[in-house]
């Protein structure tokens, strides 16, 4: 039976990530001294290890023939990719905080990496990290385009597009409206209902803890939202590519 990590054994797995990706950064950095390249040196780990991790969650996708429903939760997987992903978002803004300041943007960079921090964060709490996972293929454009930043003659403007394209605005959208369905909103925890003991003088309301006392689980519109309020950021991304493409033609 899967279970999820300990608490302890996500703290390790950010603190490791995070150790890992700082040494990654120092050992490769010198092989780029361009700030530009200098800045995409984690984020194209970051991208291909999680697009890698996405990839039983859209296996289940895709096998069920787009029935979101049918992706198991993999809690070890789904939870692990997850901290990492936060290791990175952590990484990136304290190295590049002393490294390459000049390349983060404010809403793209600080305020991105915060929001995002907070949304894992909710989601694996709220045992939604497979869904977190299942939508992390959408980084592979940005592995397409760290390499591409990295090593220039692997550029392909046209194949950038596409993958960017098909993930984040098709899938993306695909996934956000099946997400409002009724029927496929991912449940939140069951909750103990509360009662009052006849016995007690105060009357004070205990919890139930038996299996048929568990409050009944309810489909939740959130993941729904917070793909909805992520979308514009990634057609505006999308906008940007494609002027690109219209002002070299």
């Amino acid at each position: 039976m899967a279970l999820v990590p300990s608490t302890q054994t996500q703290c390790s797995t950010v603190l490791l990530s995070y150790a890992a990706l700082v040494s990654a950064y120092y050992a490769i950095s010198p092989h780029f001294p361009a700030p530009k390249q200098n800045s995409w040196i984690i984020t194209t780990i970051s991208s291909c290890i999680m697009t890698f991790a996405s990839a039983p969650f859209v296996w289940d996708y895709l096998s069920a023939r787009g029935d979101v429903t049918a992706v198991r939760t993999f809690p070890e997987l789904a939870v692990t990719s997850s901290r990492f992903f936060q290791a990175y978002l952590l990484a990136d803004m304290s190295i590049g905080a002393v490294h390459y300041r000049g390349q983060i943007n404010i809403v793209t960079g600080w305020f991105h990496h915060v929001l995002y921090l907070g949304i894992i964060e909710y989601a694996i709490r709220q045992k939604w990290a497979y869904v977190f996972s299942l939508a992390t293929c959408m980084e592979f454009p940005t592995f397409v385009l760290g390499l591409a930043t990295l090593f220039p003659r692997l550029r392909s403007n046209i194949f950038f597009a596409v993958s960017f394209f098909l993930t984040r605005i098709l899938f993306h959208s695909i996934i956000c409206i099946a997400y409002y369905l009724p029927k496929n909103r991912p449940l939140t925890p069951m909750e103990p209902l509360m009662t009052t003991t006849t016995h007690s003088p105060l009357s004070m309301p205990m919890a139930l803890t038996s299996p048929t006392s568990l409050a009944p689980e309810l489909g939740s519109v959130v993941p729904a939202v917070l793909l909805t309020c992520v979308f514009p950021l990634h057609a505006s991304w999308f906008l940007g590519c494609l002027k690109g493409f219209k002002k070299r033609a």
